[in-house]
């Protein structure tokens, strides 16, 4: 075993990877000696996962072989390593891959890859999980110290430095010329108005101004690859088919698009509507241009690129393109000499791709159609209705070049069509065809051009249709001709907000937040207060601070005034002492910053150079006249790492800094209250859904408008003593010390985050103690509450004054009042108009609800549709409509989100510079994510990176504040749907996700009666069954045994979180695999009781669970990576504090929840332009 430093991974001798239930399918490898690179691409297939005993160990294992396997190859390649990063990607996951950053090598690498894995699964995707798909592990290793600094050959510039979007102020008023004005403005940037009462338009999100889109073409393609080409000890994908259709905006609006252009030339669209490129020729599928090459990806990306009109530029599309085809398409176009084409992309999955227009080609721009149509290509039919053929299947292992001239007097064998790579329900279905079809002969030279061209042709349908619908939808008669969605959004957020702001938005009213928050100076003083309270604390003296009763000391000297962290006033001749605590990135450390260029732009809008020349102007002052003591923010990490004392001083400080607007956004509500329920005689369990409840709080809320006013206490203005709503006079964000109550309170209310988890307790401590000490899990029925001092239970919470409000009704108290963003200005209509007009679409392109069977009944509802929600619908409109039902359904659930997004999507460069990648290696302003050799013979990579957080800046759509306000808003909606069954006699709350209750409730007196399946009503999710039994094992782990109405059936809903069911799992009863499970409690380890799913692949261990749980409520529980602590036992007088700390529901980048069946997450592009989540 060797190591390059004493931190660096162990590297152990190579040896084959041979997990049980995870195999290794391919492994492809790449390294540049020039560029000090090894790269390493794994596939991976989960297999067999019930004979696997701990799945979560395995992907483990299998993570850590890769990193171990990729650093010691490096190591034999480049002979040292000192960096590594790690991507892990999967169609399955559809928030994005699972990226840990380029870093120094270290023994914590596996952690931080599987912590984000963790994380990941405590998202809000439906099916977040490796299983079901291959995996993809990539492990990019780099030797920088190899690499030198400097250029020795003078080659092309560096790339164009990120733009600023800065407020300039020159004050003209001397008699130095307009030049010397002009060279001022680049350095002097402001990031706050000098009058704050009347911000200027560029403060606010502003109305969208649609202009004239001028005619453009429309390219969608796909692409076949055999797999039979080995490279090195792997096979590479070499595409042999792609199909593609061209169309243009001419076409479309003529309607001439579907037909052929044999014989006939459009502009545009060139000679051909249809064209194949393949190493062979075909007969029975017709396209207007069969190209026969031996080069099929070159000569596809060349005609695409070289052949068209320059005049007119081409959005190409392809469906999962991001993952798949655009990836090939980038080599090739490097290839064929073109270097700087602009890259977005975020892991492995890339979002555009756009080739600027030149002398030989116009501009075009590659998109993954996925990110607008999120559903796999076969839903696209049934979701627009589409008249065409459905998508066929296909043996994607059958196609290799060997193949060719085999023709077959039947179907290929079963396993080359992937079997157990599908789903239950697709497996079926493919099973039924292959039985059926059986007989039939098969020529791979005909059926791969059949498939290929149907792929195509689906694809085509529905990019027309989802135009055509979203013009529709966004046009306004004698204003504009609405959004072209194909061209001015890359994902259907962005339409969204486009939408939104095109058609609904009032200037001036909705704020752009500063990503950095209002008082981004003062967000370091949280670590100096913690250090100097601890200074304090340790040296027993007594030192003036921001939150002393005077404030900051105010030091004046020399003319000038300066604010100082903490004052010691001097005793017995002693000198006075100021101590400094100075944030690294805030003033320039030189030991962390060491290597960047001092001209650097820094977050607070100043120079390297210009920040620290300030600090030393001014430390020379300070030393003149007191006793100065500088401490470095890193100095202090460092201190806390090896000194226990100081390391409980900071966790249980009560943090009074200023407010961090994200710290107020939080996810869903989810978790069990109970693990194992069986009805009994005269007990009824029911399971309800609010009815699109995001988008009924959109409908609903009053929102915040315009800028806040920043209200902060001192010391003696802080303690309070709110008991009751009418106690507070805020509305806003507020910043306060929370004493939960110590009575029995059924359901609690205020949520705070604590290590990645969202917790709702109701004494601070034991959610701390125990989620430290039981990481993994914990279980005891008689745990009481220790903590009798009222600052053990009291939290610190930046909340919202909905919540806030909440809480003090039900018996919180608060005890401190810190800071407030206090806005005067509300609004309920903010959205009003765009749920109205999307709701209205749906209903209309859905019908009549089912209790609506005669013409007074649908009068009713009409007439309640327009009472309730100013829902307009015409009778004449209510038609199915497969089309405008979904893309309402995207509409509806896409847009809040899109207002808390970062600007943090990955960018691309490419280069053949080694020097360059040293450069971005220690760049601290960028996060280095992945470097991919592109054209080995040429020394062409791919460098990806992102922005670090503290460098990010808003973009033009940025208020997290209407997100967080969305989020409070749906968490109290479902707040008092709990309430109300606690509440009730005879009712127990069994589980609830984000917008849904399980509870059981006596047959004839249900708390939650249903609505009529208006907006926020609730709906009976189960009305056809009868739900016998209830089984968890943790948030979105679940089970409901179920009996059909009709004919008394039992039916098994199994939700297991990052679990699909397929082939293997499916093929058994399902509740005898969650029942049956052998094992005795006694004999059981606490973390195999508790069945903690990590991962996707944690099935077994949620197994052993029915026969294990009472049925009774459990009192503290920690499954999933969240605890849950329920019902503990206060010591004084017995009284009960029941505790609830649940698992977040994790936000994308938009926050959104989608509750239509194809779940996704989106993410957007950044603010620069060609592109306009």
């Amino acid at each position: 075993m060797k190591r390059t430093s004493d931190d660096q991974v162990p590297l152990s001798p190579k040896k084959t990877h041979s997990n049980k239930c995870i195999r290794k399918i391919d492994n492809f490898t790449s390294k540049s000696r020039k560029h000090q690179l090894f790269r390493s691409k794994s596939k991976f297939v989960v297999e067999e996962i019930e004979t696997c005993a701990d799945p979560t160990a395995e992907l483990r294992s299998c993570i850590q072989h890769s990193i171990e396997e990729g650093v010691l190859d490096a190591h034999n390649s480049l002979g040292s390593a000192n960096k590594v990063g790690v991507i892990i990607s999967s169609e399955l996951l559809d928030q994005g891959d699972i990226i840990v950053p380029i870093t120094p090598i270290s023994s914590n690498v596996v952690d931080a890859v599987f912590n984000q894995f963790c994380k990941v699964e405590q998202s809000k995707s439906k099916y977040v999980n490796l299983y079901g798909a291959p995996f993809m592990i990539t492990v990019t290793v780099l030797n920088t110290d190899g690499i030198p600094r400097q250029r020795t050959i003078k080659g092309k510039g560096h790339p164009p430095s990120s733009s600023y979007a800065h407020i300039f102020k020159i004050n003209n008023n001397d008699n130095f010329c307009l030049f010397y004005a002009i060279e001022l403005m680049r350095y002097y940037s402001l990031y706050k108005h000098e009058d704050d009462e009347n911000p200027c338009s560029s403060c606010f999100i502003q109305p969208l101004k649609q202009h004239k889109i001028k005619p453009y073409r429309i390219i969608a393609y796909d692409f076949e690859a055999t797999q039979d080409k080995k490279v090195g000890n792997s096979f590479e994908h070499e595409v042999n088919f792609a199909a593609a259709t061209v169309i243009c905006t001419n076409c479309i609006n003529n309607g001439e698009w579907k037909n052929s252009l044999q014989g006939k030339k459009c502009q545009i669209c060139g000679p051909n509507r249809t064209i194949t490129f393949s190493p062979f020729d075909y007969k029975e599928t017709t396209v207007d241009q069969k190209i026969v090459t031996q080069n099929t990806l070159r000569d596809f990306v060349g005609w695409l690129l070289f052949e068209q009109n320059k005049k007119y530029p081409t959005v190409a599309f392809a469906h999962f393109g991001g993952r798949y085809d655009m990836t090939m398409i980038i080599k090739e176009v490097i290839a064929q000499g073109v270097h700087d084409p602009q890259i977005i992309k975020q892991g492995n999955r890339l979002y555009e791709l756009k080739i600027k227009d030149n002398e030989h080609a116009p501009l075009t721009i590659f998109h993954d159609s996925y990110n607008l149509m999120p559903i796999k290509l076969s839903g696209l039919i049934k979701s627009f209705g589409l008249k065409i053929q459905d998508k066929q299947h296909f043996p994607h292992m059958f196609n290799k070049s060997s193949n060719y001239e085999n023709v077959l007097t039947n179907l290929p064998p079963r396993e080359e069509y992937c079997p157990n790579q599908k789903k239950k329900t697709d497996l079926q279905k493919f099973n039924e065809w292959y039985n059926s079809n059986y007989d039939q002969h098969f020529d791979l030279k005909e059926k791969l051009p059949e498939y290929c061209c149907n792929d195509v042709q689906i694809l085509t349908h529905a990019l027309v249709e989802l135009r055509r619908e979203f013009k529709q939808l966004t046009q306004r008669e004698g204003k504009h001709g609405g959004i072209d969605i194909l061209w001015q959004a890359m994902t259907i957020a962005s339409a969204c907000v486009k939408n939104f702001a095109l058609n609904h938005l009032k200037s001036n009213s909705l704020a752009i937040v500063p990503e950095k928050g209002y008082t981004p100076q003062q967000n370091q003083s949280a670590l100096a207060n913690k250090f100097l309270d601890w200074y304090s604390h340790t040296n027993n003296v007594n030192i003036q601070t921001a939150h002393s009763r005077y404030g900051e000391y105010m030091f004046k000297r020399e003319g000038q005034v300066y604010q100082v962290d903490g004052y010691i006033k001097g005793t017995n001749g002693k000198r006075d002492k100021i101590i400094e605590v100075n944030g690294c990135l805030w003033h320039g450390c030189e030991e962390c910053f060491e290597d960047m260029d001092e001209e650097t732009r820094m977050p607070n809008g100043k120079t390297l150079g210009e920040i620290r020349i300030k600090e030393q102007r001014k430390h020379e002052i300070l030393r003149r006249y007191v006793d100065l003591e500088v401490v470095w923010e890193h100095e202090i990490n460092k201190k806390m790492k090896r000194d226990k004392e100081m390391r409980e001083y900071f966790e249980n400080w009560k943090d009074c800094s200023p407010i961090k607007i994200r710290e107020a956004f939080h996810g869903g509500r989810t978790g069990p209250m109970k693990l194992l329920h069986t009805t009994k005689p005269g007990q009824k369990i029911s399971y309800k859904d609010f009815t699109s409840l995001y988008p009924w709080t959109n409908f609903s809320t009053k929102y915040p408008l315009g800028h806040p006013k920043i209200i902060s206490f001192t010391t003696n203005e802080q303690t309070v003593n709110w008991r009751s709503p009418t106690d507070n006079p805020y509305k806003g964000l507020l910043k306060v010390l929370l004493l939960p109550p110590d009575n029995n309170v059924k359901v609690t209310v205020m949520p705070i985050k604590f290590d990645e988890r969202l917790l709702f307790p109701l004494c601070e401590k034991c959610a701390k103690v125990i989620s430290n000490k039981y990481p993994k899990g914990f279980k005891d029925d008689n745990y009481s509450c220790p903590h009798f001092n009222t600052n053990d239970r009291a939290f610190v919470s930046t909340c919202t004054h909905l919540e806030l409000n909440a809480s003090l009704e039900a018996g919180y108290t608060v005890r401190k009042l810190f800071h407030v963003l206090q806005y005067d200005q509300w609004s309920d209509n903010v959205f009003k108009s765009y749920v109205s007009e999307m709701m209205a679409l749906k209903i209309h392109a859905t019908g009549y609800p089912s209790w609506c069977n005669n013409e007074e009944e649908k009068r009713k509802y009409i007439e309640e549709c327009w009472e309730k929600f100013g829902i307009k619908i015409e009778n004449n409109k209510m038609k199915a409509d497969p089309g405008k039902r979904y893309i309402a359904k995207l509409c509806l659930n896409s847009l809040w989100g899109r207002f808390s997004m970062r600007n943090l999507l990955s960018k691309a460069i490419i280069d053949n510079d080694e020097c360059l990648i040293r450069q971005y290696s220690d760049d601290k302003k960028i996060e280095l994510i992945d470097v991919e050799l592109m054209d080995e013979d040429n020394d062409v990579y791919m460098l990806t990176y992102k922005p670090k957080e503290e460098f990010v800046d808003e973009n033009k759509y940025s208020n997290v504040v209407i997100s967080l306000f969305t989020t409070s808003m749906a968490r109290l909606y479902l707040y008092e749907a709990l309430k109300k069954v606690a509440d009730a006699p005879g009712c127990e709350i069994l589980y609830y996700d984000t917008d849904s209750v399980i509870y059981v409730h006596p047959e004839d007196n249900d708390p939650l009666p249903t609505g009529k399946g208006h907006l926020g009503e609730l709906t009976d999710e189960k009305p056809d069954h009868d739900i016998m039994e209830f089984i968890s094992a943790g948030c979105k782990n679940y089970g409901l045994k179920l009996r059909r109405k009709d004919n008394g059936e039992i039916e098994y809903d199994l939700k297991i979180r990052g679990f699909t069911l397929d082939e293997q799992t499916g093929r058994n009863d399902p509740w005898l695999i969650l029942s049956n499970t052998p094992g005795h409690p006694s004999e059981m380890k606490v973390d195999e009781l508790l069945i903690i799913a990590m991962s996707s692949l944690e099935l077994r261990r949620f197994l052993k669970l029915r026969k294990e749980i009472e049925d009774k409520p459990v009192k503290v529980e920690l499954t999933d990576g969240s605890l849950m602590v329920f019902n503990p036992r206060y010591r004084e007088k017995d009284r009960k504090i029941p505790t609830q700390i649940v698992k977040e529901e994790e936000l994308d980048e938009t926050g959104s929840i989608p509750t239509f069946e194809d779940p996704y997450a989106t993410a957007e592009e950044s603010d620069a332009e060609p592109t306009t989540h």
